[in-house]
């Protein structure tokens, strides 16, 4: 059993509710990468270091970025997470991880804000 580090959230509070504890490091499952975190903020944005059964699309060494299991808990403020093929992408190599992950969030919210309420068009 692998071990990792990771900020833990058990309670809803202000940030001093964070807590470094080591948890056991999660094996990537059908359709999973498993990522280095080198970044992160409520998104997280790093490198594959393993793939799950059935992927194809990435492979250990690419760089990603995504809004991991949304909207359900991510768990990103870890050393590694898992996370399904259809929640990342690949970094485009002119962003950072630190840029990269703060990207995903706020660009769906601007996206709704724009086209879902907005009712932003395309003219001709």
């Amino acid at each position: 059993m692998a071990l990792m580090k990771a900020m833990q959230i058990h309670r809803y509070g202000t940030p001093d509710v964070f807590v470094l504890e080591e948890i056991e490091r999660p094996v990537p499952g059908t359709n999973e990468v498993l990522v280095r975190v080198h970044a992160v903020g409520i998104n997280p944005s790093g490198e594959v270091v393993e793939v799950g059964a059935g992927v194809t699309q990435f492979a250990p060494g690419d760089e990603v970025y995504g809004l991991n299991r949304f909207p359900q808990l991510g768990k990103a403020y870890t050393e590694y997470v898992t996370a399904p093929v259809t929640d990342i992408v690949q970094k485009p190599g002119n962003l950072s991880h630190i840029e990269a992950a703060a990207l995903p969030l706020v660009g769906l919210t601007a996206w709704k804000a724009l086209f879902e309420y907005a009712k932003l068009q395309a003219t001709a």
